[in-house]
């Protein structure tokens, strides 16, 4: 019944919001399962734009400052879904929500880092460019102790010299 686990992403509210309810009620859409968001039976289009009564969704504020009333909220609703989703803005939300990150303005994004203590926006695969340039990397010094007991088991256990287990690549280590 369920293609895959719940998604979710922090959204910030100002200048996001609404965009992403209009990206989660047009899915059924672009997914070519109706032809209005209005069509599909779960969508809240029908509650926010055109006033069926739930009692599971309750109205967020930025919902509400659409207009003083309902029809005018409902008609400025409906204006959100005049155009379609840029391509940009479409894939900024995929690739937020189907990572768990945080949907918002550079600096929104890292006051919830800053908060959580650890990264909320995607980086770069893999090592950073150049980072065995400038001494990035080292070999360990012989004097610490690992050092000496990876040696001391070369020659003992593996019958083999010092000097080749030190110009070996593979005991590189990175930093």
């Amino acid at each position: 019944m369920w293609e895959g686990r719940f998604k979710a992403c922090l959204v910030q509210e100002e200048d996001y919001l609404l965009q992403v309810y209009r990206y989660i009620e047009m899915n059924p859409v672009r997914a070519g399962i109706v032809a209005q968001p209005s069509d599909y039976f779960w969508s809240s289009y029908n509650i926010n734009r055109l006033g069926k009564e739930s009692y599971l969704c309750v109205p967020h504020p930025l919902y509400l400052a659409l207009g003083n009333d309902t029809t005018e909220r409902q008609a400025r609703y409906r204006e959100l879904f005049a155009s379609h989703i840029d391509g940009k803005q479409l894939e900024e939300i995929r690739s937020t929500v189907n990572k768990g990150m945080v949907l918002g303005h550079e600096r929104f994004v890292d006051e919830v880092a800053a908060l959580a203590g650890r990264r909320m926006a995607t980086g770069k695969c893999g090592r950073p460019v150049g980072w065995r340039k400038n001494g990035n990397h080292s070999l360990c010094p012989r004097n610490e102790a690992w050092w000496l007991d990876k040696v001391w088991l070369q020659k003992r256990v593996l019958g083999r010299s010092c000097e080749s287990f030190a110009t070996e690549p593979e005991f590189y280590l990175t930093v």
